[in-house]
Formats: structure tokens, C-alpha cells, sequence
């Protein structure tokens, strides 16, 4: 069968309550030409949300570890100096694609990060 993949929706708002994910570092984004067309962003999975694996069948498997970049078109990126602790994607919009459906594709109207003073707390 062929386009199954459109039908795959990504739960941001499961995907990310209680888990700890950083944002590791920002860039511009750029298009095949070399122009500045938005931002991108690494981020981090630290932690999983507890008990959200096992709520889908399988409590040994963790994205821990796990990297993905973000791209928020027509914005300059922010800086990130060192890693910082993410507050939220907004209208986040996500594909899952690869041979074996382990690969992330995301795109955002922004990536709000937590002011430092709140990520000490």
C-alpha cells in the first residue's frame, strides 16, 4: 500500500507531558540556495514521561537519548548557549516517516524556551 505514512498524526501534546526535553542548540535554517529561510532547532529528549511507553504496550523502550531538530519557518533562531530546558512548541506539526517508522520530521510556528531563572528551579 502505498501513502499509509499521511495517516500517522503525532500527539505532541502526549508526546512531551511530563518528559524533560532540552533544546541543545539553534541555527539558521536555510534553503538549497544557501538563503536564510527560518530557524532550526536541536532538541533533547532527557527524560521520557513516566509511564507513557507503557501506556502504549511497551515499558522498556525510552526515547532518552534521543534527538530531533524543529524548523520554525521565517524566524531568526534564538540563542541558545548552553542547553535550556523547553517550555513549549507552539502549533507544533509533526511526520513520522523512515523504513521503520523511528524517524521525526517537525515544523513550528515557534519554540519558546524557559527563561533561565525558572530553569534553575
Amino acid at each position: 500500500m502505498k501513502k499509509l505514512g499521511i495517516f500517522l498524526k503525532v500527539d505532541f501534546d502526549a508526546l512531551f507531558s511530563g518528559a524533560n526535553v532540552l533544546v541543545m542548540k539553534s541555527e539558521v535554517l536555510k534553503d538549497s540556495d544557501g538563503n536564510a529561510k527560518g530557524a532550526k532547532y536541536t532538541l533533547l529528549f532527557w527524560e521520557d514521561a513516566p509511564d507513557l511507553l507503557a501506556k502504549y504496550g511497551d515499558a522498556e523502550v525510552s526515547n532518552a537519548g534521543e534527538t530531533f531538530t524543529v524548523k520554525v519557518l521565517g524566524k531568526a533562531p534564538k540563542s541558545v548557549a548552553k542547553p535550556t530546558k523547553l517550555a513549549r512548541l507552539v502549533n507544533p506539526t509533526g511526520k513520522v516517516w523512515g523504513d521503520f517508522r523511528n524517524q521525526l520530521s517537525v515544523t513550528a510556528d515557534d519554540v519558546e524556551l524557559v527563561a533561565p531563572k525558572e530553569a534553575r528551579s
